[in-house]
């Protein structure tokens, strides 16, 4: 016969640990239950593996600014693993796992590091994990290192929860000015997401180096796309004069199909104090590249949904709302750039049978040393 704590135990933990000091061991929630790291608290490591890892149907919340998890200077260090399985744990798809008020730092030395990580743990075709990520105001999540991802889904997987980021996500390459190196990536998402992704207003995602991208959807986005915010990359913060910099990659590419539409945010209204979203690229590739990945099957089309949102315009509902601004500009002279590509292939067409509206600004530069001129696309199609 079950006893009450045995069922509770089978269930997994209902309790919760707090974390007010300084702590130097990795945690998991099947121990710990839910995970507050309150102020003053920490979780410091160096490993190749996650400080803190939910494998259990419960989350993890760094619940003042203070707060902090360390995992620096450590080839593939994570900061938080969300372990997804072939039945599906975590908190609930209404839910956040991780919620962070504070810091996340995976900086120093060293590669191939992520800052959140939902990965497949059974080896099977599609893992289920329950429970979405959320970056407060004012909260920072910090990576620095070739190869490095802000946040992962990884392939195989499914991330049911929305993915929501309110403050600052940066990454920066393991050598400033190599052009040899980098690749950055702030937002990957590799498996496939039932919910919505946002940047909110005043919120960041900013990657540097060469190849570096913002966000970058594999796998299909069921939800939408909204971007209030800044999703800036660069190749480098400390341009060279005589140029021979790191150029980046694109700040968001759309490989994948997304039911609810892309939105890029901005003023509603003429003299609207709603400042303007930011998609910006400073590079050779599209600011936004809408075009099938590798991970899309081959006969398969990259649908773009209608945006429906509060802020959309009035019917005919559209596509791709852009009523902020895209853009695109090499850091080197002699640099073609492209703000927005759509291109589909002969087995992966692109459908957005709903159009695009633009109440923003789209637009591209370029410069050019005394020979024939680098071009400038505000628009491929």
């Amino acid at each position: 016969m079950l006893t009450a704590a045995t069922v509770a135990l089978l269930a997994g933990p209902a309790f919760a640990t707090s974390i007010t000091t300084k702590t130097t061991t990795a945690q998991a929630t099947s121990t710990t239950g839910d995970l507050d790291i309150g102020s003053g608290g920490s979780v410091v490591v160096t490993l190749g593996s996650p400080a803190v890892t939910v494998d259990s149907n419960n989350s993890v919340k760094l619940s003042t600014s203070d707060a902090l998890i360390s995992n620096k200077a450590t080839a593939s260090a994570i900061g938080i693993e969300l372990k997804a399985t072939a039945a599906g744990q975590g908190p609930g798809a209404g839910n956040f796992a991780v919620d962070n008020y504070g810091t996340i730092d995976l900086t120093g030395a060293n590669g191939s590091k992520t800052g959140i990580a939902v990965l497949n743990t059974s080896g099977g075709t599609n893992d289920i994990f329950n429970g979405g990520i959320k970056l407060e105001a004012g909260s920072t999540l910090n990576l620095t290192g070739d190869n490095s991802m802000g946040i992962e889904v990884g392939s195989n997987t499914t991330l049911n929860g929305d993915v929501t980021i309110l403050g600052s996500l940066t990454g920066q390459p393991t050598t400033i000015n190599s052009t040899s190196s980098g690749s950055l990536t702030g937002i990957y998402i590799a498996g496939n997401m039932n919910g919505n992704f946002s940047v909110g207003t005043g919120a960041a995602v900013e990657t540097t180096g060469s190849g570096s991208v913002g966000f970058n959807l594999a796998g299909a986005l069921n939800g939408s796309f909204v971007n209030n915010g800044n999703i800036t990359v660069t190749g480098t913060s400390s341009a060279k004069p005589a140029g021979g910099n790191p150029e980046a990659g694109s700040a968001v590419i759309i490989g994948n199909s997304v039911s609810g539409g892309i939105y890029n945010a901005g003023p509603l209204t003429p003299g609207s104090a709603t400042a303007r979203a930011t998609i910006a690229a400073y590079g050779p590739s599209p600011a936004l590249n809408i075009t099938p990945g590798s991970i899309i099957a081959s006969g398969t089309h990259l649908t773009i949904g209608a945006y429906t949102g509060a802020d959309a315009p009035a019917a005919p509902n559209y596509d791709m709302v852009n009523r902020g601004t895209i853009s695109a500009q090499g850091i080197d002279a002699d640099i073609n750039g492209t703000a927005v590509s759509i291109a589909g292939t002969a087995t992966s067409p692109v459908d957005m049978l709903q159009g695009i509206f633009n109440g923003g600004q789209i637009h591209a530069s370029a410069t050019t040393e005394p020979k024939p001129p680098a071009g400038a696309y505000a628009g491929a199609f």
